[in-house]
């Protein structure tokens, strides 16, 4: 995610800049989940994949990120979220790869 970042950043086109000024107003826990998603969902089959979006799912229902981009947005309407986690550097591979297991395994916050 770090490296999408700065090739945003490098490009500098007016498009590229917005798509990164939106990017960096997710969740940087959520981004990285997401690429893991994306790169990994190239070597499964439709079947692994809908199994790992349940997964996910049911993982992000227990992450605080959640419900704080549930509040900024739907409860409080601020668009002001406080991610755990401030910057997607912040994010480590163990974090991101422990969300890809069963919920009981899931460290939570």
């Amino acid at each position: 995610m770090e490296e999408i970042l700065q090739s945003l950043e490098n490009e500098g086109s007016g498009f590229s800049v917005n798509v990164k000024k939106l990017l960096l107003s997710k969740s940087p826990f959520s981004l990285k989940v997401a690429l893991k998603q994306l790169v990994d969902g190239k070597q499964k089959t439709m079947e692994e994949c809908f199994a790992t979006d349940l997964l996910l799912a049911k993982n992000f229902l227990r992450h605080k990120d959640f419900f704080e981009g549930v509040r900024s947005v739907l409860i409080d309407r601020d668009q002001s979220p406080n991610y755990e986690y401030q910057h997607v550097s912040d994010v480590t591979d163990d974090e991101v790869n422990q969300f890809f297991q069963p919920s009981e395994n899931v460290c939570r916050s």
